[in-house]
């Protein structure tokens, strides 16, 4: 089983700092590990790819495509509900 500890502590670091990457990343996908911002890409495929050929192992780490949250769109889709969102998908 995967250790999501670095991931959910990812997604908290995204989510606390999110003002402050849009001027910067808007509209690029981001990767986080835990408190940094550890690459930026224009496609979300190619980003995970570059984390783990970069040594990062999936679970440690995010690749979210960085807008203003009102116009995310499917981060909930590939995360942990529980912790980012308690209100299920689907019921």
């Amino acid at each position: 089983m995967i250790d999501m500890t670095n991931f959910k502590k990812s997604v908290k670091w995204y989510d606390e700092n999110l003002a402050t990457l849009l001027p910067q990343y808007r509209g690029k996908y981001v990767g986080v590990c835990i408190d940094k911002v550890c690459g930026s890409w224009d496609d979300q495929d190619v980003g995970f790819g570059d984390m783990v050929a970069a040594g990062y192992t999936p679970g440690d780490f995010i690749v979210q495509l960085c807008v203003p949250r009102e116009e995310e769109v499917c981060f909930h889709c590939h995360t942990d509900n529980v912790f980012r969102n308690p209100v299920p998908l689907f019921q």
